[in-house]
């Protein structure tokens, strides 16, 4: 009968590990990095800020085409006034 011994911490124990992963280089513009990275948590890659927006709850596709129908040229006028608006009534505070 052979006795049998619990390992010690001096045992080295070797195991192949083979994960297939590529790396693959992007190039994007700094305001997409900039984004990115506020999105950023420790812990976390860059791959990980991507694919969580795969997530169901952050489909970003759903947004596609909700601002279709907007008249921008309308848009900008509205705020052109209210810039102009708001710098009126800056100059007469700064006069009072």
């Amino acid at each position: 009968m052979t006795e049998t011994s619990a390992a010690s911490e001096n045992d080295i124990y070797a195991y192949p590990l083979c994960v297939p992963m590529t790396i693959m280089n992007i190039a994007i513009r700094k305001e997409a990095y900039d984004f990115l990275s506020s999105m950023k948590r420790d812990g976390m890659s860059f791959s990980d800020v991507i694919l969580g927006f795969k997530k169901e709850n952050c489909d970003i596709m759903r947004f596609f085409g909700a601002l279709k129908d907007v008249d921008w040229e309308a848009r900008e006028k509205e705020m052109r006034d209210f810039r102009k608006s708001f710098n009126r009534r800056m100059s007469q505070d700064d006069r009072a």
